[in-house]
């Protein structure tokens, strides 16, 4: 709970392998402890079906993060639209699975959940044995600048969670202060908030006197 973590220490310490990376002020640790997951390329596989999250009815295989031209990448605009392919196979035939993504900031909040349940491809139907693919695309100008952790999972309806990974893949979203998008023509750093959406306006005039 890196919220309570920031609201109770001033001071952090980092471990990586045994070894203190890092002993500063509880923000910067924080960040790097973030920022580390950044050295993915924007997958995360799992080869040994065996080791990989899940039960003998459904297991993970990866998780992908891809931009708009599909090629994996693990930073992009706030204003670029890009996609999340969660790759898993069914061993078992007969149950309702759905596949989805939830990102959490680095306070370790929700930012949102999202499942392929939502869509009417595979709603209410069994999945046939099998490697399947459920892609996620995620709008631009929704997420604000900042670091996020990705979880995965695969689930049954009633609620049954057959695979979850929790640290599954970190993604960031950078700002380059450039007009256009949600940002508009505002040319100071965006507040504080996690997603920044682009929402349509409307207007309405009335001339004095009319």
């Amino acid at each position: 709970n890196m919220a309570s973590v920031r609201r109770l220490c001033s001071r952090a310490v980092l471990l990586e392998d045994g070894f203190k990376a890092a002993d500063a002020g509880v923000n910067d640790v924080i960040s790097r402890y973030f920022m580390s997951g950044i050295s993915q390329i924007g997958e995360r596989v799992w080869k040994d079906a065996s080791r990989a999250p899940g039960n003998d009815i459904v297991r993970l295989k990866a998780i992908r993060s891809l931009d708009s031209s599909k090629k994996m990448a693990c930073q992009f605009d706030v204003t670029e639209a890009f996609n999340m392919e969660i790759e898993f196979e069914v061993f078992k035939t007969g149950h309702y699975l759905d596949a989805g993504v939830q990102f959490t900031n680095e306070d370790g909040n929700r930012v949102f959940i999202a499942n392929d349940f939502q869509s009417e491809h595979w709603q209410n139907k069994t999945r046939p044995a099998g490697i399947h693919r459920s892609i996620c695309h995620i709008p631009a100008n929704l997420l604000n600048e900042g670091v996020f952790n990705i979880q995965v999972h695969v689930c049954s309806n009633p609620y049954v969670r057959h695979a979850y990974e929790d640290n599954a893949l970190t993604i960031k979203i950078v700002d380059d202060f450039k007009p256009g998008g949600a940002r508009g023509n505002y040319s100071r750093q965006w507040p504080a908030v996690e997603v920044r959406p682009l929402f349509k306006w409307s207007f309405e005039f009335e001339k004095a006197g009319a």
